[in-house]
């Protein structure tokens, strides 16, 4: 699961995430600050809610409650899009493999194997690296919120197959039902 965490403290927001272009953008329109120094976003506490929303569309979950995961296959020749000329293949916020250099081998994504095919050893130019997978090629990523599996089956329902049973997460689960128990509490304390 992408490992994502929000603390919310003395009115400000702050989010700790991996990279995603979805997510920059959005907390760039919600006023966020990046924090280079502690590589976290910082916002206003009262954009909140809109914070949790973006980082459940980018991430599946806003690191407070559990989301059931699950491993796709994704055939890079049924994707729509230009990836193959790029040096980097993202779907659903997560790099399932890059290319640095024209003459370096591809790196594989964390949790992500190539299931079928290959890549060439380099590819593309000096100034723009390139992918260029062999026909045919099928890559693995594995614990993919569940959430985001299905949107991109339905974006693209050709190039994504989900394999395997859905996961849940028993350790998360057990403290997000602390965290709520601690919560209920502290309301049952206000309304005595």
């Amino acid at each position: 699961m992408t490992n994502v965490r929000i603390t919310v403290k003395d009115n400000r927001i702050t989010t700790d995430t991996p990279y995603h272009a979805g997510y920059i953008k959005a907390a760039k329109a919600l006023g966020g600050r990046w924090n280079a120094a502690d590589r976290v976003w910082q916002f206003d506490a009262g954009v909140e809610d809109r914070v949790r929303a973006a980082m459940i569309e980018a991430y599946g979950t806003d690191g407070q409650q559990t989301t059931a995961t699950v491993t796709i296959h994704v055939k890079l020749d049924e994707v729509h899009d230009e990836s193959d000329k790029s040096n980097e293949f993202v779907i659903g916020g997560r790099t399932l493999v890059r290319r640095r250099h024209r003459d370096c081998p591809v790196t594989v994504g964390d949790k992500c194997s190539i299931v079928e095919g290959s890549f060439p050893e380099y590819g593309g130019s000096m100034r723009y690296p390139s992918l260029n997978w062999e026909d045919g090629t099928i890559m693995e990523a594995r614990e993919v919120p569940e959430s985001i599996a299905l949107r991109l089956i339905e974006e693209q329902p050709d190039a994504i197959t989900i394999i395997g049973e859905t996961k849940t997460d028993r350790d998360a689960l057990m403290a997000e039902r602390e965290r709520l128990l601690a919560r209920i509490a502290e309301i049952d304390a206000l309304l005595a």
